[in-house]
């Protein structure tokens, strides 16, 4: 359906969008298309993948905003971030919503977030997190658990991570739990 003389399309059914490029593909049951600010709206059994940017999220309702690349997921989310080759998952994370902006590389995942390293074999368990994937950063909000190797359980509130040194912080009461 095309309306307001071509600047709006809408699509129900199995809809797929690709980009010009072939570097993202969007598959969901029904889209909406801003022609002029280059914006889509898809509802229902969405996913969206870039393989540029090696990341693969599957949600109810995905709003993606192609000039400033910028990606909104409304409940049930899912997103894997794939290594280089696109092969292995790095990352999986489970969250209600989340708000990616692909320039800037920075993730922000909200309400019942578990985030899995399956690299690093670690769980994070909290009700925020932010990822600035350039400064590999972890900062996690309110009440935070992570399971760390199957050797140690983390329990505080607004854990940073930084993955480049491998150190986990927090300013707040820290509860560390070990298997031995």
């Amino acid at each position: 359906n095309i309306v307001e003389k071509g600047k709006i399309i809408e699509a129900i059914g199995s809809v797929e969008i690709i980009d010009t490029n072939n570097e993202i593909k969007i598959n969901g049951n029904i889209a909406k298309y801003d022609k002029k600010n280059q914006n889509v709206e898809i509802k229902g059994n969405v996913v969206f993948f870039d393989k540029l940017r090696n990341i693969n999220v599957k949600s109810n309702l995905i709003i993606f905003e192609r000039y400033e690349k910028k990606l909104y997921t409304y409940e049930n989310t899912e997103i894997n971030l794939f290594d280089n080759d696109n092969d292995k998952i790095r990352y999986n994370i489970k969250s209600n919503d989340a708000y990616i902006d692909q320039k800037k590389e920075l993730l922000e995942f909200n309400q019942n977030v578990e985030f899995k390293d399956f690299i690093n074999n670690y769980e994070i368990f909290t009700d925020k997190i932010e990822y600035d994937k350039t400064k590999e950063l972890i900062k996690t909000f309110n009440n935070t658990e992570i399971k760390y190797k199957d050797n140690f359980i983390i329990q505080s509130t607004n854990i940073f991570f930084d993955r480049n040194i491998n150190l986990i912080y927090s300013k707040e009461n820290t509860i560390i739990k070990d298997k031995f």
